[in-house]
């Protein structure tokens, strides 16, 4: 038996025009992932962004953890992590959860993400002619010296750092048509039926509560 909840994801944003240009509209601004290196606000700002660790096994095999010559636990005797930088591409970050870090004044709700991602597939063919590779879900949060004992790499553009974990990151990463990757602009588009796929949250975020009541 397959069970599926429909959780609603949630778009924050500093102005309340933005919002409306989102749920009225169906104006969804996705910025390049690049960006996030160089953005004013530390809070949101992320060096990172852009690049992918990796892990490279420098052992010689396998070797036990103690000094004695009897059975004992085997570990790998070296790994090594570097860093790499990844094709740059146009990203859209929401959130999972409405006790997100990341919350601004203003949000939209996603109520519907499959019909989100559908009428953005639409509106990406109507503005290039073709379709592009779209991949979405949530961020997996990791530590670096921790995750060195493990095989599995994160996953390229949805991996940060653990001390964003606070954020509830879900993303959504398009890959654009391969002229437009070295000098790659943020895109707005517009999708034909916002009604079916936003609201707006009966419940202010927390931030927007907090200023109020200063």
């Amino acid at each position: 038996m397959l069970l599926h909840f429909n959780v609603p994801l949630y778009r924050f944003f500093e102005k309340e025009q933005y919002a409306n240009d989102m749920l009225l509209r169906g104006a969804v601004r996705l910025n390049t992932v690049r960006a996030f290196n160089s953005l004013e606000n530390p809070q949101y700002k992320d060096i990172d962004e852009g690049g992918h660790f990796f892990k490279q096994d420098g052992s010689k095999g396998w070797t036990k953890v103690g000094n004695w010559d009897g059975p004992g636990p085997e570990i790998i005797s070296s790994v090594t992590i570097r860093k790499r930088r990844i094709p740059d591409a146009w990203a859209f970050c929401g959130t999972c959860s409405t006790v997100s870090k990341a919350q601004k004044k203003y949000a939209v709700r996603i109520d519907r993400i499959f019909d989100f991602m559908r009428q953005l597939d639409y509106a990406m063919e109507q503005k290039f002619g073709e379709k592009l590779p779209i991949f979405f879900g949530p961020v997996s949060y990791y530590d670096l010296q921790a995750d060195m004992f493990s095989s599995q790499e994160q996953p390229v553009y949805f991996a940060k750092q653990c001390k964003y974990k606070d954020d509830h990151e879900f993303r959504i990463v398009v890959l654009p048509p391969p002229p437009m990757i070295d000098n790659l602009q943020p895109e707005t588009f517009i999708l034909p039926e916002p009604s079916k796929v936003f609201s707006k949250p009966l419940i202010l975020p927390l931030n927007k509560v907090k200023d109020d009541n200063n």
